[in-house]
């Protein structure tokens, strides 16, 4: 067979099942969102922590918007197919660009929290940058390698980094003592400001809720297996954070946690007094997130090319019917910004980029419910996730806000090139 036949052939193939599907919600979903969570709810309080409730509820919308809009295309992309679809070529592009810019900062923050865990165990630990650089590389390799290969890696991943995100809060309500609550870091804020920036900050654990949806041309049976791992796997992942994080308030002192990006490390030496474990499955949890999301990256611009937004080379693929040029041009994307987000305090780091990320993400979201609106005429379930989104982007605050909109502007000079070069 030729090697252009080959190509083609491995093109047309419906390489990802369910499970790798599944495994894909869970892993975009579970990474440092929660693995930070516990640290960025301390100065809210009681309150705060019932932000999870609220964002939870969001997200479950969210999911099930995301589930009936996958049905009516099967596109490589995301989001951007439907806005596309429902509002035309320009909101199109710039809600793809954002998205795909928004996956490099998704990728990033779970780049910094695993080499933040990983620190006790580095050589030349001072070399951060260059450590981020090297585990990032390592995980561009695994997506290169085909969907076959990714499968595997990633469905073990997933089962890594499950397991002790269930076994960790559990054990902390059975070996640890319920500490006084009234003695927590005390909270001068109304209860209605603590409750919606608790959902603001908890929201970032859902982000990828709509993750099944790019790499749409290679699954299985999309129509079905599509809705069913978005609707299961963040119903799972919805409960699973839930018990973790209300594990922490309830036993762990807020004063050992507040300013740590690494809470989890403080908990698991506090149950099993060994402060060498926990580094290495917290490491093990963002990097199952980091293997999906450099996917996530790469079906993004394979999918923006083919709606004729990025330049053609995008959609170039090996023989292992891998978007190599793509996974290659949004690895190079990350790089600068590994370098711009080098910063001693790795939790206001990760704090200030999560904030930006989500105003981002919640705008594509938005735009999402508008594009069913439109496209599907329902009205409950897009009405309340526009009602949701608004809200959340209203909480993040001015300077998100407009940090977010500049990044979403920088896609114009590529939309004029475009369109030049139609």
């Amino acid at each position: 067979m030729e090697i252009h036949k080959k190509i083609e052939y491995i093109m047309s193939c419906k390489n990802i099942g369910f499970w790798t599907l599944l495994s894909i919600v869970l892993g975009a979903q579970i990474g440092a969102g929660i693995m930070t969570r516990p640290t960025a709810l301390v100065p809210f309080g009681f309150w705060g922590q019932m932000g999870w409730v609220f964002s939870a509820g969001g997200a479950m919308v969210l999911a099930l918007l995301f589930a009936n809009l996958s049905k009516t295309s099967q596109e490589a992309g995301g989001p951007h197919i439907y806005i596309q679809k429902a509002f035309g070529e320009k909101i199109g592009f710039f809600m793809a660009f954002a998205y795909w810019m928004v996956s490099w900062i998704s990728t990033l923050i779970l780049v910094i929290t695993t080499v933040a865990y990983l620190k006790p165990f580095l050589p030349y630990p001072d070399h951060i940058v260059a450590w981020e650089i090297f585990v990032f590389s390592i995980f561009v390799c695994i997506n290169l390698m085909g969907t076959k290969f990714f499968s595997k890696i990633d469905i073990c991943l997933m089962i890594l980094k499950i397991l002790p995100i269930l076994i960790i809060p559990i054990s902390i309500l059975l070996f640890l003592p319920t500490i006084d609550i009234s003695s927590s870091v005390s909270v001068d804020m109304p209860w209605s400001t603590c409750l919606m920036q608790g959902t603001f900050l908890t929201f970032w654990g859902f982000i990828g809720v709509e993750s099944a949806t790019s790499p749409a041309n290679m699954v299985k049976n999309p129509s079905k297996n599509i809705p069913l791992a978005i609707m299961i796997g963040t119903s799972f992942v919805a409960i699973l954070y839930m018990i973790n994080s209300f594990s922490f308030y309830l036993k762990i002192p807020t004063g050992d946690i507040l300013g740590s990006a690494v809470p989890y490390a403080i908990a698991f030496e506090k149950i099993f007094h060994n402060q060498w474990m926990m580094p290495v499955i917290g490491a093990i949890v963002c990097m199952g997130c980091i293997n999906n999301w450099i996917l996530i990256s790469a079906e993004i611009g394979y999918g923006a090319s083919r709606s004729g937004f990025f330049h053609p080379i995008f959609q170039r693929k090996n023989t292992k019917g891998t978007p190599y040029a793509s996974i290659l041009l949004s690895s190079i994307g990350m790089i600068p910004l590994i370098f711009m987000s080098a910063s001693p305090n790795l939790f206001k780091q990760m704090e200030s980029i999560i904030e930006t990320a989500s105003v981002i993400f919640l705008v594509v979201y938005f735009m999402s419910c508008a594009a069913y609106l439109k496209i599907l005429k329902g009205k409950i379930i897009p009405v309340l996730g526009i009602v949701f989104c608004f809200t959340m982007i209203a909480v993040s605050g001015i300077k998100s806000i407009l940090v977010g909109c500049a990044l979403m502007v920088c896609g114009i000079p590529f939309y004029v090139s475009k369109k030049g070069h139609a």
